[in-house]
């Protein structure tokens, strides 16, 4: 057995050759048999669209590992956000044997797992804007927020030699508004 745990995995080569690593993937050699389990966690209202496309995904592969004499078996699981384990759970862990309180008591804690990770997700609190490299990007990945934000700065430096300059020379003022003023623009 294999899984993404904290490295990269690559799919067992005697079983196919393939850039796709589904989550867990068990296989006997001497039996010829390999199981892919890919775990999705969506909203619960997309469990049965999440189903179809993890196994869309993964028939290719499958068929691959079949036309090489591994009985293949692709099982897609989903676990809702809100810790609710779908039937291909319960499917899963009847196909590899797990009944009774065993299966029940696994599947209570997966889907407690999913629901606690959900629940951090939830906590993280929304941004409205950030700066990233100087540049202030709001919600909608517009940058006035950035623009009116530096003209403003440029306009209180203007002010500020307006005010402090009127009695200068004009090519003083015209090399304090390149020093300080510009490089603010630019």
């Amino acid at each position: 057995m294999r899984a993404d745990l904290r490295k990269k995995l690559v799919f067992p080569e005697e079983v196919a050759h393939t850039t796709l690593r589904p989550d867990i993937v068990l296989w006997s050699k001497a039996a010829k048999r390999v199981i892919l389990v890919e775990l999705t966690v969506p909203g619960e209202e997309r469990i049965e669209e999440a189903y179809e496309l993890k196994k869309a995904k993964y028939q290719d592969l499958a068929d691959v590992c079949r036309d090489r004499g591994w009985k293949t078996w692709i099982f897609p699981v989903e676990v809702g956000c809100r810790g609710f384990p779908s039937q291909s759970v319960w499917k899963m862990f009847g196909a590899l044997s797990a009944e009774g309180r065993v299966r029940k008591t696994t599947i209570h804690a997966l889907g407690k797992a999913a629901e606690r990770a959900s629940m951090w997700l939830w906590d993280l609190k929304e941004v409205k804007g950030g700066t990233y490299l100087g540049v202030h990007i709001d919600e909608k990945m517009s940058m006035n927020t950035h623009v009116a934000t530096t003209a403003k700065k440029a306009n209180n430096s203007l002010a500020f030699l307006r005010r402090n300059l009127t009695s200068c020379p004009h090519d003083i003022r015209a090399q304090c508004y390149q020093t300080l003023v510009r490089p603010i623009l630019e």
